[in-house]
């Protein structure tokens, strides 16, 4: 079966070779994986779960072929098809499967992935975006955490470990997945999509995928959330107005591929608790690797200690629905398709903190098979410390919800910089110091900016 790639922004047809319904010969009997990529891939409850299933643990490769397929980038710029799906399996390589780690693996960027599709395609992103927009969205979507080993920025840097020297503490995990991206691309000919590009173009889509990731970094949150609110308050919902707006276009680029990345709780209840269960098992385990090393335990991180519908409700209500919110400002379909079921979720986490215990151990019964909670061998964070020289600090004493939940989201270094201010103030705090983004005025004109035919 083959596919005419679409191309949104202008109409034009599809002129070049038939471009294959799906990236490898997939056998026909598998006809509920054609049924799920024609009829339910553009669903903001698409069941990222089910294509895994599908496709025999390769959910990225399937996910992301169908985005850049139906992005219409193989009509606006010259890219060999053939590449991409090089590209999407050696990404997919780069990636931790489910069995290593449980949440930050490739089932996670395929989830994002389609996400940041269904953003554009059905949410009403899709008028602002032009064709290189959508294609550094996919693009960014893809590999947004590549290489990450399912431990957080503040492990890293607590570590001290060679991923925080070499990034100066700065974004440590955003720079990583970075760089493994651009060095896949330039060290493997067969698998850089952007090979055929104009210098010009390429510095489009280096420069604005480089903002993207690096703006999937939780210590960004707030201030992202905030830049939107602010833009969509000056310049109004016009997409020609933003459009005319390079920096409005970089918060909305990155608020995009950021809002996809903490979507989980705006699914169903069945897709969002999965999502949940594999955070907390991943959190935990960083937690445990913690304890082991005599480093304070993260927040949410500690298995013994922690409220899991409470952690949930305060990631709900302090990051995710704010960040809907509002996109919903600029997009209304927003408040329909997620808001709702963020609204159900949230009564749903309630009614289980209500009539649950604080921790039951069956929550992580939806989990099977995945590995035990300790790293690969590979993952050597330095010398084994021996039990009888650790020297732990004493449990800090218990704060309440929202600074825990406010210190996992925004990945703060310092529990004290938390407990000497409001979580108003550390909200402003957290915007006044953030880069706004990257200073335009500083770093001159933006590359010419070739947006497809």
């Amino acid at each position: 079966q083959e596919m005419s790639p679409s191309a949104p922004s202008s109409g034009a047809p599809w002129m070049g070779p038939a471009i294959p319904a799906t990236p490898i010969e997939v056998s026909s009997a598998s006809p509920r994986l054609q049924q799920l990529l024609d009829d339910e891939f553009n669903l903001w409850d698409f069941d990222i779960f089910e294509l895994s299933r599908l496709t025999d643990g390769r959910p990225l490769l399937f996910a992301g072929w169908e985005a850049f397929a139906r992005s219409g980038v193989f009509s606006e710029f010259p890219i060999e098809w053939r590449k991409v799906g090089q590209f999407l399996q050696s990404a997919e390589s780069g990636y931790l499967t489910e069995g290593r780690t449980a949440y930050h693996n490739n089932l996670h960027a395929a989830d994002v992935t389609q996400t940041v599709h269904t953003a554009m395609s059905c949410l009403g992103i899709g008028p602002f975006f032009d064709p290189m927009d959508r294609l550094v969205s996919i693009f960014s979507a893809v590999i947004h955490d590549i290489g990450h080993d399912g431990k957080s920025n503040a492990f890293h840097v607590n570590m001290q470990d060679g991923l925080a020297i070499r990034y100066n503490d700065r974004s440590v995990l955003e720079n990583h997945h970075l760089a493994t991206a651009f060095d896949m691309c330039s060290s493997n000919p067969s698998v850089n999509i952007l090979s055929g590009m104009s210098k010009e173009q390429l510095a489009v889509v280096r420069r604005e995928v480089i903002d993207m990731v690096l703006g999937t970094d939780m210590s960004k949150h707030f201030s992202c959330v905030g830049d939107l609110t602010e833009i969509v308050g000056r310049l109004g919902t016009a997409p020609e107005v933003w459009q005319a707006d390079e920096n409005a276009m970089y918060v909305l680029r990155c608020m995009v591929l950021h809002s996809a990345d903490i979507s989980n709780p705006t699914r169903p209840f069945r897709l969002a608790r999965q999502w949940s269960c594999r955070c907390l098992y991943e959190f935990f385990a960083q937690g445990d690797l913690e304890k082991h090393h005599g480093l304070p335990v993260s927040p949410l991180c500690d298995r013994a200690a922690t409220d899991i519908p409470g952690s949930q409700i305060g990631f709900i209500s302090f990051i995710v629905q704010p960040a809907f919110e509002a996109l919903a400002t600029l997009t209304p379909m927003v408040k329909t398709s997620c808001l709702q079921q963020v609204t159900n979720n949230l009564k749903e986490w309630e009614h289980r903190s209500r009539h649950s215990e604080r921790f039951n151990a069956d929550f992580f019964s939806d989990l099977g098979q995945l590995a035990a909670a300790a790293l690969p061998e590979e993952f050597d964070y330095g010398a084994p410390v021996a039990d009888d020289v650790v020297e732990v600090d004493p449990p800090i004493e218990a704060k309440p919800l929202e600074i825990h939940v406010c210190e996992q989201a925004v990945g703060l270094t310092s529990m004290a910089r938390l407990f000497d201010c409001s979580c108003e103030e550390r909200v402003l705090r957290s915007a006044e110091n953030d880069a706004e983004g990257p200073d335009r005025s500083e770093q001159g004109p933006a590359p010419t900016r070739t947006r497809g035919s």
